[in-house]
């Protein structure tokens, strides 16, 4: 019957234009002269007279004839009426919201302001352009519309560089448009989703900062930071560069921090710790008492960390950090480009349990320069205890309990059986594809590798992360360059250092982690290695400023321009080696839905935590809901074999 729709909309998928927001001609817009083909189904399919013309065949039929040859043909007892009148009522959009909990980079809630015309106007201050929507429609049966993929709240991204077209519509209810791609300078007609026209438009505040933020930090003496021990009374202020919120004038205390990124000098670029006597949102971000300025001292390095936590964020990783770039002075003197970011530990801006008594978080690092510390037995693992303190009573756990537990791990690793019984598998294989595409050695030394239990007593399992210091990643550990060497370096098992078993035991010795790896790098590569790339030039595009500065007093290169451009070219590489070269598996539809916006353990509101089963809309390619708020694992029930659109993303069930 509309054999010629179904072809058609192959054929945009066939030649890629599906995958972008094609714009409609200005003339399938208007609706004066446009016939509507009312359906006794309720459907309703709209013809613009400059795109189609529209007949009754003798037999009763109703015929359209599109410009291009395409002719669709409706059977007499299909049709209810042909009218210039359109739908009386059509569904709206209520509101539009970035929300902070789905967009790892959004610090603050933006309430989108619509207007009358359709225009949605929504001004942010974020590093990274793509965003997650959350948005309410005027009826529940109406579905949001990017082109001709449906939208769904809190889970759809898209990238908002520039203007974006929404159209909220009923599933049933289409108009006849002609779409045209500004790369290739192609048209083609095609059936859209007919009702109310938006257009999404963020005004990005840092497209508008002449700067990054500025850290301004006096401490009570006058005199320069030259403890790791000790921490020295301060005050700290931001200034949020009309970006980020500012804090005011504010008590601190402050204190060296790091291994080899710490020279014992006053007058050293030096990272710090900063601890604060209560609760406090810097930048908007979650509350917390202990943050860290991140010094990146080495030569090209000042945009390494920033990539890899962004990436640690788009696969969502345990406890992810971000990453603020600021100018830091201290004293009045001004001390480079820096990264503020969150403290790894037990807190609501890290990783936030809701009883910490019988869990512990345990560094692997060869530095071992912890107060409770010890080896592992087998594979001899250097294991810093980073939480509890057991000075402050907050643990039922003693230091015999954590070793005892942890080797019993190690021994179950060693064994060659199933790890999964003490391992949380997802978070370990989301931990290792971070490790893995940014090239981080320092696995397999082992240096600052993170993870923690949250109760060893009760049938806790290990989580890994948050994944931490890329210094040494993106191939400066065996080049001393960064996004240059080492695309297919097989870190698993051609990088020979002190942990190379354990690492290489801890990759393989899961069949249920070699899965869930494989699904972690294919939603990867489907729906998050663009937003990566996209994101090392935004952040280069915003950083400029401080990073040229940052050479004025450094001199440690300044051409951070070729380093982002790098940086694209070097991590698309690199991951295409690396899911080329994994097992593949058969993916289900539960495995390949993605779930319900950014899952991030640390926000405030205790009720976002809780998980429920993820439900999707199911729609034919003519656009058509045939299910709604299914639960992922009922997709196929009582539907025809064929090609469908879930949540978006084209699937055949």
């Amino acid at each position: 019957m509309k054999t010629a729709i179904l072809l058609t909309l192959f054929l945009l998928q066939a030649v890629g234009l599906s995958s972008k927001v094609l714009q409609p001609s200005a003339d399938a817009d208007a609706l004066n002269d446009t016939l509507f083909v009312y359906l006794n189904d309720g459907g309703m399919d709209a013809y613009p007279s400059s795109l189609a013309s529209i007949s009754r065949l003798p037999d009763g039929a109703v015929e359209a004839v599109w410009k291009d040859g395409t002719i669709i043909t409706y059977p007499a007892e299909e049709v209810d009426s042909i009218s210039h009148d359109a739908p009386a009522v059509l569904p709206r959009l209520t509101q539009l919201k970035i929300n902070n909990k789905h967009n790892d980079q959004v610090f603050t809630d933006v309430l989108a302001d619509i207007t009358d015309d359709g225009q949605v106007n929504l001004q942010i201050g974020a590093i990274g352009k793509w965003l997650t929507p959350s948005f309410q429609l005027s009826d529940e049966s109406a579905t949001a519309y990017i082109g001709n993929e449906p939208q769904q709240s809190m889970v759809s991204r898209h990238r908002f560089d520039k203007a974006i077209p929404y159209t909220v519509a009923y599933p049933d209810m289409r108009i006849l448009r002609q779409l045209s791609d500004e790369d290739s300078h192609d048209s083609l007609l095609t059936m859209m989703p007919f009702g109310s026209d938006y257009t999404v438009h963020v005004d990005w505040l840092t497209d508008r900062a002449d700067n990054v933020p500025t850290i301004s930090i006096t401490t009570d003496d006058g005199k320069m930071i030259t403890s790791k021990e000790v921490y020295v009374g301060a005050t700290i202020t931001i200034d949020g560069a009309g970006v980020f919120p500012s804090m005011k004038t504010t008590p601190v205390q402050i204190k060296g921090r790091g291994n080899s990124s710490w020279v014992n000098s006053a007058t050293a670029k030096n990272p710090y710790r900063l601890k604060f006597d209560e609760k406090v949102k810097p930048f908007g971000m979650t509350k917390g008492k202990s943050w860290v300025l991140l010094a990146n001292t080495l030569k090209g390095s000042m945009m390494a960390n920033a990539i890899g936590m962004k990436a640690a964020c788009i696969v969502r990783t345990a406890g992810a950090n971000h990453i603020i770039p600021v100018e830091l002075y201290i004293n009045g003197q001004y001390r480079g480009n820096y990264n503020f970011t969150e403290k790894v530990g037990f807190s609501n801006n890290s990783i936030d349990l809701e009883d910490e008594s019988l869990a512990t978080l345990l560094e692997l690092d060869t530095y071992y320069d912890e107060t409770y510390k010890f080896k592992s037995s087998p594979y001899n693992l250097p294991v810093n205890i980073k939480e509890p303190d057991f000075s402050e009573n907050t643990t039922s756990l003693t230091m015999g309990d954590i070793r005892a537990h942890f080797n019993q791990w190690v021994q179950l690793l060693q064994s060659g059986e199933e790890i999964a019984p003490m391992t949380d598998i997802e978070y370990l294989a989301r931990y290792l594809a971070v490790t893995d595409l940014i090239c981080n050695c320092e696995l397999v030394h082992p240096k600052s590798v993170f993870l923690y239990n949250e109760d060893i007593k009760n049938g806790g399992k290990y989580v890994f992360g948050p994944v931490w210091d890329f210094d040494w990643a993106f191939g400066y550990e065996q080049s001393a360059l960064y996004f240059q060497r080492s695309q297919q370096l097989d870190l698993f098992n051609s990088v020979h250092m002190e942990a190379r078993q354990f690492v290489k035991d801890l990759r393989y010795v899961s069949q249920q982690l070699d899965r869930a790896y494989y699904k972690v790098w294919t939603l990867l590569m489907r729906d998050g290695l663009e937003e990566l790339l996209d994101f090392s030039q935004d952040y280069y595009d915003y950083a400029r400023p401080s990073l040229e500065h940052n050479y004025q007093q450094w001199h440690d290169g300044n051409n951070y321009a070729t380093v982002a451009n790098n940086a694209r070219k070097w991590l698309s590489q690199r991951a295409e080696y690396i899911y080329s070269h994994l097992t593949p598996y058969d993916l289900t539809e539960e495995e390949l839905t993605p779930v319900t916006g950014i899952v991030d353990i640390r926000y405030d509101d205790k009720d976002s935590r809780q998980t429920s089963p993820c439900l999707v809309d199911v729609y034919t390619l003519q656009g058509i809901c045939v299910k709604r708020q299914v639960p992922v694992t009922e997709l196929r029930t009582h539907l025809s074999k064929g090609i469908y659109i879930v949540n978006g993303k084209k699937m055949s069930l």
